[in-house]
């Protein structure tokens, strides 16, 4: 298994030292316009969305308080999620990309012309839970994860610093975390959104009934859930978590929440929003920090979400989208445990705050094709 590297400066088709931008976006780089081809229908979906020239943020809430910024999704109450249809049995959508898992997941959806459309939030909602199946899947293709622990009988999945207006808005309005469950017919998936910064308590309760799954929310810490967990063993997950963002409070909260969970040699998903800042201060953290081991190395997402923001004025050198980068950690490496307690004091943890960013642009909606 091979360490990627991501950067600005660096090719996004091999990872080596890159001086040539993107004409179209101005996003990403490469070192030669045959890795630019190669990688071209892998970054049309992000480059058609950063050529948008119109902002449209009219399903962004801007009434979150300036201190703080929830992953990048901040969903006005009036966003409008597109249902998926039915989960037809048998159905298995592959996990490559956004238009190889439409293709099939979107099956009969087309519009008059032959087209498939589909719309920024349903885009934006289906990237956390199948970033997280994407992980899952590349954990047991790189033997990062043992198998046994997605074929028990009951699949226990903690989702930790979860918030009321993205992944809790998710399980109100929408059946897409019922993909989870699609993807282990064979088992019970129980899904717990936990954090303080969800809305309240709420129990258990079976989600589609073809999906086999149950979910729940627990306003709380992650010492919380995992002292209520005790006992058992849950696949975890962090979308967004901030831990690179520079806030101070935020990382002492997500330090002392990663030891609990990395002394008890948990398996644990970790997202975020992009790969210049987020992931090069994330991976400071992680490897020098807590002294983790990665079970799965950072690598890009196929399913990052499209609403993309940036700094004010900053278009050119910063970006932020939810779930582009994902990876996944499971105990220390040989001989850099570090000391409980030595993250400093906490804040109730995985409260995520972070400056607000401004400038998300998207078209309305895309044709399926454009995602190839």
């Amino acid at each position: 298994m091979t360490q990627e590297a991501f950067s600005v400066n660096t090719c996004n088709h091999c990872g080596k030292e890159a001086s040539l931008r993107c004409s179209a976006c101005r996003q990403v780089s490469y070192c030669c316009q045959e890795h630019q081809q190669a990688d071209w229908k892998r970054h049309k979906p992000a480059c058609l969305y950063y050529r948008a020239k119109k902002a449209n943020p009219g399903s962004l809430d801007e009434g979150i308080p300036k201190n703080e910024y929830v992953g990048t999704m901040r969903w006005s109450p009036d966003t409008k999620f597109l249902a998926l249809p039915p989960f037809r049995k048998g159905m298995v959508p592959p996990l490559t990309g956004w238009s190889d898992f439409f293709s099939v997941r979107l099956e009969g959806a087309k519009e008059k012309d032959g087209r498939v459309v589909v719309e920024p939030p349903l885009l934006d909602g289906l990237s956390f839970p199948l970033t997280f199946l994407f992980a899952l899947r590349e954990l047991l293709r790189t033997g990062g994860a043992d198998k046994a622990i997605l074929s028990r009988k009951t699949i226990l999945i903690g989702v930790l610093g979860a918030s009321e207006r993205a992944e809790q808005r998710l399980l109100r309005d929408t059946s897409y975390w019922d993909e989870v469950g699609h993807m282990f017919p064979g088992s019970r998936v129980e899904l717990w959104l936990v954090g303080p910064e969800v809305s309240a308590d709420s129990p258990m309760r079976p989600q589609g009934e073809s999906s086999g799954m149950a979910a729940g929310c627990m306003r709380g810490t992650t010492g919380d859930f995992l002292k209520k967990m005790e006992g058992r063993s849950p696949i975890l997950v962090g979308f967004n978590t901030g831990l690179g963002s520079g806030d101070g409070p935020l990382r002492s909260s997500w330090l002392g929440d990663l030891r609990m969970v990395l002394e008890r040699n948990l398996l644990m998903v970790l997202t975020c929003a992009n790969d210049h800042t987020d992931l090069r201060a994330e991976r400071e953290v992680i490897e020098k920090d807590l002294g983790a081991h990665y079970a799965l190395f950072p690598r890009r997402s196929p399913f990052n979400a499209v609403t993309t923001t940036h700094l004010p004025g900053r278009q050119d050198d910063t970006w932020a989208c939810a779930n582009s980068i994902v990876y996944a950690i499971q105990g220390y490496e040989a001989g850099k445990a570090l000391p409980p307690g030595g993250g400093g004091e906490r804040e109730p943890g995985g409260a995520r705050r972070r400056p607000i960013v401004a400038g998300g642009h998207r078209p309305d909606s895309y044709d399926i094709e454009e995602l190839d």
